[in-house]
């Protein structure tokens, strides 16, 4: 029960911190940082150090939790890579920010219990969001099986209000952190289509797409965004990350 209830609980972001940001964190990475915002309470006024239970963080996210040295070394690490890196995102026309993702870790010793405190530069994406911010359930994201799956899942959801969000193709790449993919059509095999099958099974929202082509020439893609609303969509979407993670 306390697994399905953390499961549930919700991520908020700024929409800037989702839309002008490019980084290169793996799905592992992301999980992570996605799992420790959505323990920040809405009435939080500062980043406040979390704990994170190793074997409570592998049930939550369905990893295999066989061997308690094996996952501690596991988290130990990705924690460490998190915390080495950051990115220059400009959230203005007038000025770059370093963002990094965590200013501090401590690992208790015998207890499986991480403490980790997210980094200050991202009060003002995390905190008291009234408006222009993105929510949505943890339990979305944790089936999804690519890193570009939650990259592209959590763009879309922040344009749904408007219904539509057009990308030209270098552009959806640097969003996604895929500039590797320079041959369209392995971008689209190995990054876009995948992403959106992860979406289709597992997302809160319905995304079809449009092609854009300049003589004959592929320029770009066009999402068609609309929340999920029919009850019967929704409870299918839970048995497919019931099945993926485990209930």
């Amino acid at each position: 029960r306390e697994v399905a209830e953390q499961r549930g609980m919700v991520v908020v972001k700024a929409n800037s911190l989702i839309q002008k940001s490019r980084y290169e964190l793996s799905l592992q990475e992301q999980r992570i940082i996605l799992y420790l915002i959505s323990k920040i309470k809405p009435d939080d006024t500062e980043l406040k150090e979390m704990e994170l239970s190793i074997q409570d963080f592998s049930e939550i996210c369905g990893l295999d939790y066989t061997s308690g040295s094996n996952a501690y070394v596991y988290v130990k690490k990705t924690i460490k890579s998190l915390a080495d890196k950051s990115e220059w995102i400009s959230f203005d026309n007038n000025s770059e920010t370093l963002v990094r993702w965590i200013d501090t870790a401590k690992i208790e010793k015998g207890k499986g219990i991480v403490k980790v405190g997210l980094s200050k530069t991202l009060m003002p994406y995390l905190l008291e969001l009234k408006k222009q911010y993105t929510s949505y359930q943890l339990l979305n994201i944790l089936p999804m099986t690519s890193k570009y799956s939650i990259r592209l899942y959590e763009l879309l959801k922040s344009y749904s209000n408007l219904g539509h969000k057009r990308f030209n193709t270098d552009e959806l790449k640097i969003r996604l952190g895929a500039e590797t993919y320079k041959d369209i059509t392995n971008f689209k095999n190995r990054v876009l289509f995948p992403a959106l099958k992860d979406i289709e099974q597992y997302g809160d929202i319905k995304v079809s797409l449009i092609v854009i082509k300049e003589k004959n020439k592929i320029v770009g893609f066009e999402f068609i965004i609309s929340p999920l609303e029919d009850i019967d969509e929704r409870m299918e979407k839970w048995e497919n990350i019931s099945e993926q993670i485990g209930g």
